[in-house]
């Protein structure tokens, strides 16, 4: 069986050591990449059908909200692998309020993990995985839930290192 990394990834003004800046490309896609690139896996990108806004107050409200509400935002499923054939999920997102975006509630909702090694990765400003790995364990109880991987978002362009020694190489 195969690997495959899957990804919620959010542009535009994102929290940083310095404050707050604009970023082109979002710091899990580019971790998501890295591993994608270091397991000749494919990505699959989860890409909300209601886009979070480019201004960081206003995405934190709204994630907030979609937290606090259980929200289930969807998400544009065209392209969507069929997940039977990849034995190791490879889950990536940014820590939004100890969690993940409920976006990736979304894909857990609709995707069966079970049996299947479910390694998270996330970006944060310094908060680490939180709790995250555990919610992910209560909508998918029977997956196998590995090791994560958190790397601050300030440093996710030089993470090559820490992300080989993750996936063991």
């Amino acid at each position: 069986m195969a690997s495959i990394v899957v990804y919620f990834s959010h542009t535009g003004e994102n929290y940083s050591a310095g404050g707050i800046k604009d970023i082109k490309t979002g710091h899990v896609e580019t971790l998501a990449k890295m591993i994608a690139g270091e397991l000749n896996a494919p990505l699959f990108r989860l890409v909300p059908l209601e886009p979070y806004p480019h201004n960081y107050q206003e995405t934190v409200r709204r994630s907030k909200e979609e937290y606090d509400s259980g929200a289930r935002p969807s998400f544009d499923e065209a392209n969507m692998p069929d997940f039977a054939q990849y034995s190791d999920i490879y889950l990536g997102y940014p820590n939004w309020f100890g969690s993940f975006p409920r976006v990736i509630a979304t894909f857990l909702d609709k995707v069966n993990l079970d049996g299947k090694a479910v390694h998270p990765f996330v970006t944060s400003g310094g908060s680490g995985i939180s709790f995250s790995d555990r919610e992910i364990k209560s909508f998918a109880p029977f997956c196998d839930l590995c090791r994560g991987l958190a790397v601050n978002g300030d440093q996710v362009e030089s993470a090559l290192p820490l992300v080989k020694k993750w996936l063991g190489k």
